[in-house]
């Protein structure tokens, strides 16, 4: 790659970058991008001297079983039909009863005394699947899947339950993906939330996991999610402010990376960035955290002063003047869909931000 002016990413070093050409690689395959097609013809080449390479010149149709069809409205879609087929095909769901979400309201606990699997299927291994899923092109499954997996060393039938609604809500938006339909100003931006000591209630509350907090956050491109994640706290907030600001801090440390990879990138490109989309914003719907984070002089108090080492690195960076932190309502929260599972009406109104539909 370097000998055909194809520098590896600062940021990710399974990109590599040239003034005409950007080379995505994943194991042995490879994507490739630019605005001529000639220069990715000299790219390709320069690799056949060196190996026995076998490649598509079209237009992009599928990748690592992705596929991007074009809806009848002009929009793109990336979709994993087949994976989600194997999934249903794996838990015997092909002709179940849809779900319309994919978790239930509220919490999944360990059940340590609950009767143990039952299915004829690995837990571990749908699992799995699932998870390279909802980190490709569903990111509306993320939750429910990522409270599954905490249980993966030690499932049990309830466990297997909440599996079984997952796929069940497949079989029901099979045939969906994620939406492709960027705003032409390419803004980078993050919605961060969570869910305060969301398990307590559920777990045994003699146990510290019962009161950890979840964090969810979306990061998007032109208004196109590209990044997510729901994950379980692990320090415990005190309040709902100190969880929310620890979210916000978590989103934090995925947009500040993919910021320099935007950078990078918009060389290459040639992007025309201007100042409205050189900043980039967090959105917030709790004003305790959007009062830490932003207040003038920054302060500190005795009940915030241990989460200090997060306050202070997103000060930091607030204070570049390159990330804003600002209010969002509640209502339009694109990350509120990473922390808990929501009721059919909520769900369905915080999809259609994510997903699209």
């Amino acid at each position: 790659m370097k000998d055909l002016g194809l520098l590896p990413s600062g940021i990710n070093q399974c990109l590599f970058i040239s003034p005409t050409v950007i080379c995505v690689v994943y194991v042995d395959d490879c994507l490739l991008f630019s605005r001529d097609a000639n220069e990715i013809e000299k790219v390709v080449d320069g690799l056949g001297t060196k190996f026995d390479l076998g490649y598509e010149d079209t237009d992009v149709a599928g990748f690592l079983g992705i596929q991007l069809p074009k809806n009848e409205n002009g929009t793109l879609e990336l979709k994993q039909t087949g994976l989600i087929d194997r999934i249903l095909a794996t838990m015997g769901l092909d002709q179940a009863n849809g779900k319309h979400t994919p978790a239930e309201f509220g919490g999944l606990a360990k059940d340590t005394d609950g009767h143990p699997c039952c299915e004829g299927w690995e837990y571990a291994f749908v699992v799995g699947k699932l998870m390279y899923l909802a980190a490709n092109t569903r990111p509306d499954i993320a939750f429910a899947v990522h409270q599954c997996a905490r249980f993966t060393h030690h499932p049990r039938a309830t466990h297997e339950i909440a599996l079984k609604r997952i796929g069940q809500y497949l079989l029901k938006t099979r045939d969906r993906g994620m939406v492709i339909a960027p705003e032409s100003n390419l803004k980078l931006d993050c919605f961060c939330n969570a869910d305060f000591v969301g398990l307590y209630g559920h777990e045994d509350d003699q146990d510290p996991v019962s009161v950890n907090s979840r964090s969810g956050y979306v990061c998007t491109l032109g208004e196109i999610p590209f990044l997510w994640g729901s994950k379980t706290q692990t320090e415990i907030a005190l309040s709902t402010l100190e969880s929310k600001y620890i979210a916000c801090s978590t989103a934090m440390h995925e947009l500040v990376p993919l910021r320099r990879l935007m950078d990078e990138l918009s060389l290459s490109l040639s992007l025309n960035r201007d100042s409205a989309t050189i900043v980039s914003t967090v959105w917030e719907d709790n004003n305790g955290a959007l009062a830490i984070a932003n207040k003038a002089p920054p302060f500190m108090t005795p009940r915030t002063k241990h989460i200090a080492i997060k306050y202070h690195w997103s000060r930091g960076k607030i204070r570049l003047g390159k990330i804003e932190v600002e209010k969002i309502d509640t209502a339009i929260q694109k990350a509120d869909i990473f922390t808990k599972g929501l009721r059919q009406v909520e769900f369905e109104s915080t999809r259609i931000l994510v997903m699209g539909w």
